[in-house]
């Protein structure tokens, strides 16, 4: 399989595929990393190229640190940049194991869970509702 669907250095795929399947293709692509997300998502990655490598590479791109960082996450392809950034943040539709990784939960993706992790955490002002007195 490896050899003949892979002919350039593949940094990142995307791919869909049963658990069945996903066990398949980690047995076939032994020199990448292959992980699950979502019911049937899956990344195929370099072995150390994972969003936390990512983010390291952004931040001293731009001379940042990490505490200047925030990251969001909700799934295994996160667990890495999850554990690397201090102000890290679940999403609310997490799996438990991703939210206990994380410092803060906020509210599903669907449910503005980054603009209300954002108020909470003061980078955003909430709007304020005007009374109708």
């Amino acid at each position: 399989l490896s050899s003949t669907l892979i002919e350039e250095e593949v940094y990142q795929m995307w791919a869909f595929s049963s658990d069945r399947k996903t066990k398949l293709i980690k047995e076939a692509l032994p020199k990448y990393l292959v992980v699950p997300w979502l019911s049937e998502g899956l990344d195929i990655l370099m072995m150390n190229k994972t969003k936390k490598e990512g983010v390291a590479f952004a931040l001293d791109y731009f001379n940042l640190s990490l505490d200047q960082a925030i990251c969001f996450g909700d799934s295994d392809n996160d667990i890495e940049m999850l554990s690397y950034i201090p102000c890290s943040v679940a999403m609310g539709n997490s799996k438990p194991h991703i939210k206990t990784l994380a410092k803060h939960v906020t509210t599903d993706c669907d449910k503005a869970g980054i603009y209300n992790a954002l108020v909470k955490l003061n980078l955003i002002k909430q709007p304020v509702s005007k009374s109708r007195e």
